[in-house]
């Protein structure tokens, strides 16, 4: 599963109507920069900048991309959440260019803009974005953090994803050596099975409670989550095992 909400797509994934849509995209915010400059109109130009800088991250161009967002962070001036987005797109170039410490410190960047910006939406995607490469870095601490802060701002405001989020931290957590897992994970069993039901998620659910209660050594709970798991993930197209090799 792709966890990421960033956008980092390779050219080659790109269909060629979405490929038309994002040259035609650059060429447009290639003549509103342009004209933006002319005016001396700093607000225009860093939206310009942006959308070129985004389209430029999306057909392939990533080091070009960088240099545009860069600059057009130069003329956005106080607007957290501008920045924030801006910042974002470019941690995607860093992605893209394989530079995941940049990308990572990036984010983390964008991260304390958006809490400054107070908008919730994007900080619950920058939270899932560090999870992320914190998790591919090897930082499995770091990503349980940051999933829990992830958890605790979306109970806190009833944000629809949270079970994604509780999914998430759950088979986290079960990775982390034995000695390290959280108490926690004692009483997650209960709040999955209660939502499980309610927001299957594709199976997903399930199959973090079938790893959850053979991590109880009550294979007979995990059997029947695993079984409940497996039609959903057909259906959804993972091809992935409800329980693991036993």
């Amino acid at each position: 599963m792709t966890w990421t909400s960033l956008p980092c797509t390779t050219p080659d994934a790109l269909s060629r109507a979405d490929r038309q849509r994002w040259e035609a995209a650059l060429h447009d915010a290639h003549g509103r920069a342009d004209h933006a400059r002319r005016q001396g109109d700093d607000h225009r130009l860093a939206a310009a900048l942006s959308g070129q800088g985004t389209a430029l991250n999306r057909l392939g161009c990533p080091r070009e991309a960088l240099g545009v967002l860069l600059e057009s962070v130069a003329y956005l001036g106080h607007d957290p959440h501008a920045q924030a987005r801006a910042w974002r797109e470019a941690a995607c170039a860093h992605l893209n260019l394989a530079n995941d410490t940049e990308a990572q410190e990036y984010l983390a960047l964008a991260l304390r803009l958006a809490r400054d910006a107070d908008d919730l939406t994007l900080q619950l995607d920058l939270l899932d974005d560090l999870a992320t490469l914190h998790a591919a870095q090897g930082e499995a601490h770091a990503a349980c953090d940051t999933l829990r802060a992830s958890l605790h701002l979306r109970r806190a405001h009833r944000h629809p994803d949270l079970t994604r989020t509780l999914v998430r931290l759950t088979l986290s957590e079960l990775d982390l050596p034995p000695h390290e897992q959280p108490a926690s994970l004692t009483r997650r069993a209960q709040e999955l099975a209660a939502l499980a039901p309610l927001e299957p998620l594709g199976g997903e659910s399930w199959a973090a409670l079938a790893q959850l209660y053979l991590h109880h050594q009550q294979p007979a709970a995990a059997l029947h989550a695993a079984r409940e798991a497996e039609p959903l993930l057909r259906a959804s197209g993972q091809i992935r095992a409800a329980l693991p090799d036993q």
